[in-house]
């Protein structure tokens, strides 16, 4: 069983593994739907990071001290970088509904 770390967790023999782009993809909701759901609109894009930051963080030492899977710090970056991109496409939403009406 090899171990890898880092970027190899994600590019094997140069190919895009799923792994990352799932993490990606999992966080976009959650994100979204907490800056809506709290209604903030002011520095939307920071708040959804820290708060995905520091999600993926407590699932992470959660998963290391409960010895329920691995940690991984490339698992905490891309739910991060979801987060961000989440908030991000809300953030454009809401400014293009914002405009229309």
């Amino acid at each position: 069983h090899e171990r890898l770390v880092g970027s190899e967790m994600c590019i094997r023999d140069r190919k895009l593994t799923t792994e990352c782009i799932e993490n990606v993809i999992m966080m976009m909701p959650f994100s979204a739907t907490l800056i809506w759901t709290f209604g903030e609109r002011q520095r939307m894009i920071w708040k959804g990071i820290k708060i995905t930051f520091c999600l993926s963080v407590s699932i992470e030492f959660l998963q290391l001290f409960l010895r329920l899977g691995t940690f991984q710090l490339s698992d905490i970056f891309y739910n991060t970088l979801g987060g961000c991109l989440g908030s991000v496409i809300y953030g454009v939403c809401w400014k293009m509904i914002g405009k229309q009406q």
